[in-house]
């Protein structure tokens, strides 16, 4: 990661946390501050899916800790658990596709 976006990043956090503490509403509102400083992280590093999967994660978890009587933990966390297991296997063949193609392991 470069130098720019670790600053960009930390300014960002720096940011939600002076609207936090200005506001006096820390808790859940700490959640949306994390979710949007990873995912403004994820974008600058141009790491767009998990970006995505960040978005879904603390949205959905701030989404079942503000309205505890309209979502479950028990329909939320599977969700979570699955969209963090997609994303990593979806990452990984991403990521091999952009370093090296698929190559035949046959020698001819």
């Amino acid at each position: 990661m470069s130098q720019r976006t670790e600053n960009i990043s930390h300014g960002v956090l720096l940011i939600g946390l002076g609207i936090l503490a200005m506001t006096h509403n820390w808790w859940p509102n700490l959640l949306v501050v994390l979710g949007v400083y990873f995912s403004f992280r994820n974008l600058l590093n141009r790491f767009y899916l998990r970006m995505l999967t960040t978005a879904i994660i603390y949205g959905g978890v701030y989404f079942c800790v503000q309205y505890p009587f309209f979502i479950s933990w028990e329909f939320i966390l599977p969700i979570v658990l699955c969209t963090l297991g997609v994303e990593r296997i979806l990452g990984e063949f991403v990521s091999i596709r952009k370093k090296r193609p698929f190559q035949s392991t046959t020698k001819g």
